[in-house]
Formats: structure tokens, sequence, C-alpha cells
């Protein structure tokens, strides 16, 4: 039986993957197993998610096949057990970078159609092409050394650790359910 912060905890990872782009089931599942120390086998999934063991297990594979969980080993060698992937944030983080990619990529094609054909683009949008480019690719960058930081100080840079180097970190943003008071509230006047 799962308590009440177990519940939250799980709603709001599972929430929080699924706006990253995760199926509700998948971001259900990362949620339940960041919410657990111990692998848990497919069944033990499904049963505390309350779903069928089928789609659970489709779900699951899928999330192994973009390394979010593992199979591990369990107590009873005939059942499939899971757990999150060591690297799973990280994993997570370079299944966006595709997005990422795809947004510089699609710019690209644009300008290179507008340069072949200058009536293809309307006024404007040749700017903000370019001002899209510019940005996804300065973002391609910035993640890649961080990608490249996080490999090599990723098991050092726990949050008290973190303060300490040269890295800064940015304050989480305030949940919805909780209003951020130094942001000033709709005038009402």
């Amino acid at each position: 039986m799962k308590r009440p912060t177990e519940s939250r905890l799980i709603e709001e990872v599972s929430a929080l993957y699924e706006s990253f782009g995760l199926r509700r089931l998948q971001a259900l599942i990362v949620g339940l197993l960041m919410s657990q120390a111990e692998a848990r086998s497919l069944g033990e999934i499904a049963e505390l998610l309350g779903r069928s063991k089928g789609p659970v297990s489709i779900a699951a594979r899928d999330l192994a096949n973009k390394h979010l969980i593992r199979k591990v080993e369990g107590p009873e060698p005939r059942k499939d057990y899971y757990t999150v992937h060591r690297d799973f944030f990280l994993n997570a983080f370079a299944f966006n970078m595709a997005t990422v990619r795809e947004s510089r990529a699609v710019a690209q094609r644009f300008l290179s159609a507008a340069t072949e054909d200058s009536a293809a683009l309307v006024d404007g949008a040749a700017e903000h092409l370019r001002r899209m480019t510019t940005f996804y690719g300065l973002m391609e960058r910035f993640l890649a050394e961080f990608t490249t930081t996080w490999q090599e100080r990723g098991d050092s840079l726990r949050p008290d650790a973190v303060a300490a180097t040269d890295i800064e970190v940015i304050p989480a943003a305030p949940s919805a359910s909780a209003p951020d008071a130094s942001v000033p509230g709709p005038d009402t006047t």
C-alpha cells in the first residue's frame, strides 16, 4: 500500500515526465520506480499502479529501450524486475535533446528553402528562423558541455557539493500549488 507522500511523489514525477514526452503509463512507471528503494516485478508494478500487466510490460520494455529503467535480477528468477536506470536523468535529458536537434534542423531546412526561393517565406519568418537556428544551436552546444560535465563529475555533484563548486545552481521554479510571493499577482485595482 502506498503512503500519501509516496502517492504524491509518483503523481508529480509522472506528470513532470509526461510533460517531457513520455506516455502516461510510462511516466507512472518512472514515478513509481523513483519512489521505490528496491526493484519491482512487472506484476508488482501493475498492481501498485492499478493497471493490467500487458500494457505495463510493453511500457516497461519501451522505457528500458530508452535506458530510463533497467531490468535486474530479482528474488524470483522467472520474473522480470525493473528499477530506475542509474543514468536516468542523463538519458531522459538525451531523449529530450532529440527535440532540440530537430527544432534546429527544421529552421535550417526552411532557411535553405528560402535561399533557393526568395518567395518561400513571408516577411519576418526568415528572421524568426535565424533566431531559432541560433537559439537551438547554442542550446545544443550548452547541452553537450553539460553532458560532458555530468559524465565526468556527476557522482560528486550532490546539492551540497554543487554549492561549493564553480557550477551555479538555478533554484527550481515554484510549484503551481505554491505561488511565489515575489511575483506580483494580477492587478485587481
